[in-house]
């Protein structure tokens, strides 16, 4: 599974790309080997205070399928919990559908 992290306009320092990393990583290691590459970008759109950072989600699956995900908080952290959580729903609602007949 390739972990790709992108940020506009600084939304993406160091700490916060281990974090996403880590937080993707830990999140979608059971199905690492149906995953080919997570794309994580993260956008601060807000020139004031408080800032408001969207993460979207970009998960291609080794089947070509793809799933994204989003979400806008006033801070990073936030928004990649969120957007991770809601990538997760995704791939195991994928998950009941491959297993229900």
């Amino acid at each position: 599974m390739r972990i790709a992290v992108r940020g506009t306009r600084g939304a993406v320092d160091s700490r916060t790309r281990a974090y996403v990393e880590y937080r993707i990583f830990d999140t979608l290691r059971s199905v690492e080997r149906e995953i080919r590459s997570v794309e994580i970008s993260l956008s601060d759109i807000s020139t004031e205070l408080p800032r408001v950072v969207t993460c979207t989600i970009d998960l291609e699956f080794t089947s070509a399928e793809r799933i994204t995900a989003n979400a806008t908080a006033e801070w990073p952290y936030v928004a990649v919990d969120t957007a991770v959580r809601n990538a997760w729903r995704h791939v195991s609602a994928r998950a009941q559908q491959a297993v229900t007949p």
